[in-house]
């Protein structure tokens, strides 16, 4: 898909009146205000990942309206903000004549999902401009097919992609095996019919993400807290059980995820650390214990945001 057709919002430093049509097929254009004399900007952020590899400029299509970009810089993001350089420099030339247009392409193609036009020079007022970006979306999944090991690729509006990992795997890609599940089994939180929901409980919970999503599989959402209040979460056991290690992930989509977090063994609290590169990361936390319990408890500490988590356990009933 061309880049100026996928899905994407746009936000300017201001706009006149009947003149916001910044696309470059416009027979309009974008002007800033009457009274606005700041330097004009247009920012473009995209629903998905775009890789760009050039841009366009031009003027109002009007050639009764004489103000044209004589210069301007370019910087997207994806993670963080970067100049675009074409010929070595970042100081792009405009146009100066009606109905002109210019494309520069850059000395390395930029992947991102905001793009920000800052025109620095103009040859009249109002200051006016169109734009194009040429590029195309990015589909990771199926052009890059990241995810290993059998896992599962899903679209992310962060990272443009989260891998699902099957259970003894985790990474970005679930690259790492864990080798959990081959000494240490599961204990089925996981699984409704083995842990139940009324048997996971919270001591708080934001609305609509209650205790019973905190299964590692969560496809949809996960159990949350907000940072302010007490995100301890419970699994009660039908016997007395020894854990041994955990299975972690944040939100399946958002930017929920828990960092830091203590689970309780071994008679005493440990510090553990919890997701860091994204929600979807499946992190793998052993440790030892030599008490067994009907119940076990994780208390988030720390997160990215929402505190929210998803979990398997791992360890052996009695």
């Amino acid at each position: 898909m061309p880049a100026m057709s996928a899905s994407h919002e746009v936000d300017f430093s201001s706009k006149k009146d009947g003149f916001d049509n910044y696309r470059m097929d416009s027979v309009s254009s974008w002007c800033i205000r009457d009274d606005d004399y700041v330097t004009p900007w247009l920012l473009m952020t995209f629903q998905s990942v775009i890789k760009i590899y050039g841009f366009g400029i031009g003027g109002p299509s009007n050639a009764t309206m004489v103000s044209y970009p004589s210069n301007f810089k370019v910087f997207t993001k994806l993670t963080d903000w970067q100049s675009c350089r074409v010929k070595n420099t970042d100081w792009l030339p405009g146009v100066y004549k009606p109905g002109d247009v210019v494309y520069h392409y850059l000395d390395s193609p930029h992947e991102a999902m905001q793009v920000k036009f800052v025109f620095h020079g103009h040859t009249a007022h109002p200051k006016c401009a169109r734009v194009d970006i040429k590029g195309c979306e990015i589909d990771y999944c199926n052009d890059y097919r990241p995810c290993q090991n059998g896992a599962t690729c899903m679209r992310s509006k962060k990272n443009g992609y989260l891998c699902h990992c099957p259970l003894g795997y985790e990474g970005k890609n679930c690259q790492f095996a864990t080798k959990i599940g081959i000494c240490i089994p599961p204990l089925g939180v996981d699984s409704p019919a083995i842990i139940p929901d009324d048997r996971i409980t919270a001591a708080t919970a934001i609305g609509g993400f209650e205790p019973k999503y905190a299964r590692l599989n969560e496809q949809v959402k996960a159990y949350c807290a907000w940072p302010s209040q007490d995100g301890t979460l419970t699994i009660t056991f039908d016997s007395p059980t020894l854990v041994l290690s955990l299975q972690m992930r944040g939100h399946p989509t958002d930017l929920d995820w828990v960092t830091k977090f203590q689970v309780r063994a071994a008679g005493q609290w440990l510090d553990l650390t919890g997701n860091t590169e994204q929600g979807d990361q499946t992190i793998w936390r052993p440790f030892f214990n030599n008490e067994t319990s009907m119940q076990f408890s994780i208390t988030p500490i720390e997160s990215k945001m929402r505190r929210c988590m998803r979990v398997e356990l791992f360890g052996i009933n009695e």
